[in-house]
């Protein structure tokens, strides 16, 4: 099958073609491809896979968070930086830089895991993220590697 162009969506005066009005002189493929066409070219800013090799569009559906997963080749795409997936607040996320500069102020923590921000609102210094990483969180070192025999505060 032929890739589409821009120029292949389909219009009568100026208005683009429903394609379920002509759905019955198409192929079901032709008609799929069509529809993933139109959605590639109306969606704002649309993200496309990292993988040079793949470039496919990712539909705005599969984007979850700030991660984009692609339909061909299940490699995940930061919608920010459009970069292959990676831990934490993305550089290029506005939003998230924000985040960051407040839980550094607040004193707040990063899984150095996955890059999480943890806050410890009381208990002990022993931190499990939800990733499963466990961290001290006075020294930020990995638990396996700190075993509470840091400078501890309380």
């Amino acid at each position: 099958m032929r890739s589409f162009q821009e120029k292949d969506l389909f219009s009568c005066c100026g208005q683009p073609v429903n394609i379920r009005d002509a759905a019955g002189l198409f192929e079901d493929a032709f008609i799929t491809a069509y529809r993933l066409l139109h959605l590639e070219r109306t969606t704002p800013n649309p993200l496309y896979c990292s993988a040079s090799k793949c470039s496919a569009f990712i539909v705005p559906s599969a984007i979850k968070g700030t991660i984009g997963k692609c339909s061909q080749c299940n490699k995940k795409t930061c919608r920010f930086c459009r970069k292959g997936e990676h831990k934490g607040i993305c550089t290029q996320d506005m939003e998230g830089q924000k985040v960051r500069e407040l839980a550094k102020q607040m004193g707040w923590k990063e899984c150095p895991k996955c890059k999480r921000i943890v806050e410890r609102r009381s208990g002990c210094l022993h931190m499990t993220c939800k990733c499963g990483g466990e961290f001290c969180y006075n020294c930020g070192k990995l638990y396996r590697e700190c075993r509470g025999t840091c400078n501890r505060g309380t």
